[in-house]
């Protein structure tokens, strides 16, 4: 996130943008970038209407992955990461 280099490097610079994509962001987005998003993110789908919740459930959930493991990368290096 920043910096050029990215916040995994090698293979898994695919694997941060990615991530970083579920939020509507790019390599120039910072920690902080990344917690407001989904925190702006998760607001808005709280007031999905009735027929949109299973899928507003679901990008929220997306949402809530993405920031987990780029806010600590490591949680997914390991066996069984997601």
């Amino acid at each position: 996130m920043g910096g050029g280099g990215g916040l995994i490097p090698g293979p898994h610079e695919a694997r941060e943008r990615e991530l970083l994509g579920r939020l509507g962001l790019d390599e120039r987005a910072t920690a902080e970038d990344v917690g407001r998003t989904r925190d702006q993110l998760q607001a808005f789908l709280a007031t999905a209407p009735k027929p949109l919740r299973s899928w507003a459930r679901t990008q929220a959930s997306a949402a809530d992955e993405a920031f987990a493991l780029l806010s600590d990368p490591t949680a997914w290096r390991g066996p069984g990461a997601l």
